[in-house]
């Protein structure tokens, strides 16, 4: 079985998502770069890609709650980052409430 070397509950945050048209990206990591330190596992474009397998019931009814983008729901993953060896898996609960968004997650060797 596998170890977890760290368990945390992340702080709770809301959550928007919103459609920006291409060209303003530049502009957008611009701003942002004085606002954030670029992830460690990050690729020298500042991007990287992400591998999640998700867990439900037999009725799939996270998966439906997320697709009818019910106000109060729940996903249950393992969240790894295929590209880089060193890079840690996460296993993760994150919880939805409305726009107010929870995650816990532990992280394994």
């Amino acid at each position: 079985m596998t170890e977890a070397l760290s368990t945390g509950a992340i702080p709770l945050r809301r959550e928007f998502k919103y459609l920006l048209p291409p060209e303003r990206l530049p502009e957008l990591r611009e701003r942002l770069a004085a606002l954030c330190q670029r992830d460690p596992y990050a690729g020298p474009d500042g991007s990287y890609l992400t591998r999640s397998l998700y867990f439900d019931a037999r009725d799939l009814r996270l998966f439906h709650a997320n697709e009818r983008e019910d106000s109060k729901r729940f996903k249950a993953r393992v969240r790894g980052y295929p590209d880089s060896p060193t890079a840690p898996v996460f296993v993760e609960l994150k919880r939805r409430d409305g726009d107010v968004i929870h995650k816990v997650r532990a992280m394994l060797k």
